[in-house]
């Protein structure tokens, strides 16, 4: 809310408010797992008062269109309280977009400077949220992408050797949903929209020879052909280091047992 945090140009930090939120959950204020999750928009503080102005200016124009109050008035300005009312509508759109412009969200690699928690800070450039008032939530995922934070369906996914060397992959295996989950989690990954970005990551580094899927009887490894990839608890993805220690994969080679008669008797 506006009325509980705001955002100063001139000594952007994180508000008090949203170090609360992004650490701790519930009333009982529990430690935040998901804190890959989240974002956070934040008013500007030198643009709160015009926006409250213009929101008090709409819902008194509302107030007059009301038939009982509109009656008392000759037509002409009937007509024009009609047109203020439509104009306004345009005007809140920009002003409430030129507020709200602070976007905090959560990043390890660029953690705003002074920050005690892993939140990076963007704000919005005031003449591109004019030319589009109404389309605020195009500009949070716009500035997301740029900031490399945010992935889509249709977008590449993450390097499977990074993620590997960055999560508890590294020991040599995890089931597909917790890894899955380190992404709702750990602030050096981009969030994930959608699980097949996910589900691209496990196929890219199998085509890579980095990791080995398992899921009941499929095994799949470099250059087997395409199967299905499950997310859940039974469907482990393996390095490939810990798959050959283990013979897990390449999958052992099966000697035919030659069976030898005794013809003498």
């Amino acid at each position: 809310s506006y009325d509980a945090e705001t955002v100063r140009n001139e000594a952007v930090q994180v508000p008090q408010l949203v170090e609360n939120i992004y650490k701790s959950q519930g009333n009982q204020g529990r430690f935040r797992q998901l804190l890959n999750n989240l974002v956070f928009l934040v008013a500007d503080d030198g643009t709160r008062d015009e926006m409250k102005n213009k929101i008090f200016y709409r819902l008194a124009l509302e107030a007059m269109r009301s038939p009982d109050r509109l009656a008392q008035l000759p037509e002409h300005q009937q007509d024009k309280v009609h047109e203020l009312y439509k104009k306004s509508e345009q005007e809140l759109a920009i002003i409430i977009q030129q507020c709200y412009r602070h976007l905090f969200y959560p990043s390890r690699n660029n953690r705003l400077d002074g920050a005690s928690v892993d939140l990076a800070h963007t704000a919005f450039d005031l003449p591109s949220v004019s030319e589009r008032p109404g389309n605020g939530q195009q500009e949070i995922i716009k500035a997301l992408i740029e900031n490399q934070k945010l992935l889509l369906a249709n977008s590449e996914p993450p390097a499977p050797n990074y993620v590997r060397d960055n999560t508890p992959l590294k020991r040599g295996q995890i089931s597909t949903a917790e890894l899955r989950a380190e992404f709702r989690k750990d602030p050096r990954f981009s969030i994930m929209l959608s699980d097949d970005t996910f589900i691209k990551l496990v196929r890219l580094g199998i085509e890579k020879g980095l990791y080995v899927y398992q899921s009941g009887d499929l095994l799949l490894g470099k250059g087997d052909p395409y199967a299905e990839i499950k997310i859940d608890e039974q469907s482990i993805v393996f390095t490939n280091t810990y798959a050959k220690e283990r013979n897990i994969f390449p999958r052992p080679v099966v000697t035919p047992t030659i069976e030898r008669r005794d013809d003498t008797g």
